[in-house]
């Protein structure tokens, strides 16, 4: 009888075994659907399920919810599914909760952006296109922490942006390819931006950045192409690599007497920038900070810089600079002038004064000063708004490519004090009409005049012997040329296309 007992009773405790691996087993396997996501029940006793969407034809902006309910019992999401939401296309967006540990091979693969700040790391971003570390949602804003101060994406479609006063970082590709955004007005709580925050914001025209940023990020602007005036806060020390690149029609830079380093690319390709201002503070420009910057012709660097990398200027015409660096100059640019004195929009060579070098201004009316005794090589070259300049009686020799370029020159009388006139010193000075070359110049560069298409006529100083080759080269407008009888030798090509 007792080892009767004992069989029923082994009996019965099978029973319940196999009766309660049925209902785990049942329980595991079920499936339920809620709005756009279906959920698989993973453990009956802890009460997890794994997320998947519920069909190929969602869309727009999904929230994984950390908890959901299915008759009366409450499950934690812990799990996306391999391959949960692949392919979908017109996914804009899903956002994980940090209840989620475990996420699957591909389970977000071609989805645009995925934002989770949670535990899982293997496989990352899954598939995705964009992963952003950030779950707390409030508006159109999505951050990082619950308080809210570490903005890490925007999710909205407005063209003009306030960012919340509790901001004091934004992070990186924060609004990453925000093409509808036109302005933002940035808090004094912020002190970062981080990497790449605002590239690719390509309708962005004016940005303030308050004093209370420190930090802004490598690429923090890159290819914002409509952005077009920049004031930079004396609280930043460095403009990172990038930061600016490729703003191809921004006009204005301020940069801060704080700044110490530009770094590489940091103004690259910026095209439109017409002029900058280097201040004193700067000792490091790094390679290629201003290369491609073809809308600029000179750039003063101050002789506090002792570093510059190679190609710093590439495709800038002149360079003013008097320090100590020499390594890879002239740094890309065409010409490299060692003007140490600066007086107004004027640069000098020497502390007399006697040297003019360069001309940093934009009027079209100028004025050089008394005292000056040489016009130097490229001074004013490629300056298109000059229509007037009056040339004092000091000056004795005009250099090499003064005046080159200046296609809108239209009056100016070279004084009797004049002696020499350089190599293509008024070469493509289209906008001349008549020239008078007084007794006191007896050289003149080859093609000093050639290109000058709207000169009608030219009186040459008694003092020439020598017409050097081009001199009058492709004055296709020229129909009177007076030339003395002391003029022994008519150079190649001298009046070459003169065909007026």
């Amino acid at each position: 009888m007792r080892n009767i007992a004992i069989k029923d009773a082994m009996r019965h405790v099978f029973c319940w075994m196999i009766f309660l691996i049925f209902v785990v087993h049942s329980a595991a396997a079920i499936d339920f659907t809620i709005g756009d996501l279906t959920y698989t029940v993973e453990d009956a006793i802890s009460h997890t399920v794994s997320v998947s969407a519920k069909d190929k034809y969602i869309e727009g902006d999904i929230i994984i919810p950390s908890e959901v309910e299915y008759e009366g019992v409450k499950y934690t999401v812990t799990t996306v599914q391999e391959h949960a939401f692949y392919e979908l296309y017109n996914l804009t967006s899903v956002v994980i909760p940090n209840s989620v540990t475990s996420i699957g091979s591909l389970a977000f693969f071609k989805v645009k952006v995925v934002y989770y700040a949670g535990s899982e790391r293997f496989g990352s971003p899954w598939g995705a296109k964009r992963l952003i570390k950030g779950t707390v949602i409030d508006g159109d804003f999505v951050y990082e922490d619950n308080e809210k101060t570490k903005l890490v994406a925007y999710i909205g479609s407005e063209s003009e942006i306030v960012i919340p006063g509790s901001v004091t970082s934004i992070e990186e590709n924060a609004f990453k390819e925000c093409s509808e955004l036109t302005s933002i007005t940035i808090p004094n709580s912020v002190t970062t931006i981080g990497n790449e925050a605002f590239c690719y914001c390509t309708s962005l025209t004016s940005v303030n950045i308050p004093n209370s940023v420190t930090s802004i990020g490598s690429e923090a602007f890159y290819y914002c192409t409509s952005l077009t005036t920049v004031t930079i806060p004396n609280s930043v020390i460095t403009i990172e690599s990038g930061t600016f690149q490729k703003c191809s029609n921004l006009t204005s830079v301020v940069l801060p007497n704080s700044v110490t380093t530009i770094g590489f690319v940091a103004f690259s390709g910026c095209g439109n920038l017409k002029s900058i201002t280097i201040p004193s503070s700067v000792t490091t420009i790094k390679g290629h900070a201003f290369s491609y910057c073809t809308g600029m012709t000179s750039i003063v660097i101050p002789n506090s810089v002792t570093e510059i990398d190679e190609k710093a200027f590439l495709y800038i015409d002149t360079l003013y600079y008097g320090g100590t660096a020499t390594k890879y100059s002239p740094w890309g640019a065409d010409f490299l002038i060692k003007g140490i004195v600066f007086d107004g929009d004027f640069v000098f060579k020497d502390e007399q004064k006697e040297e003019l070098v360069g001309y940093i201004g934009t009027s079209g009316i100028v004025n050089i000063p008394n005292g000056v005794k040489i016009i130097g090589d490229n001074t004013f070259k490629n300056h298109s708004e000059l229509t007037t300049i009056s040339i004092p009686n000091t000056v004795h020799s005009i250099g090499e490519n003064a005046f080159y370029g200046c296609s809108k020159l239209t009056a100016f009388t070279i004084p009797a004090s004049v002696t020499s006139i350089g190599k293509y010193a008024f070469y493509d000075c289209s906008g001349l009409t008549s020239i008078t070359i007084p007794n006191s110049v007896t050289t003149i560069g080859s093609r000093a005049f050639g290109g000058c298409t709207g000169l009608t006529s030219v009186t040459i100083s008694d003092a020439i012997t020598t017409i050097e080759n081009g001199t009058f080269h492709d004055c296709t407008g020229l129909t009177s040329v007076t030339i003395p009888n002391s003029v022994t030798t008519i150079g190649s090509y001298a009046f070459q296309y003169c065909t007026g």
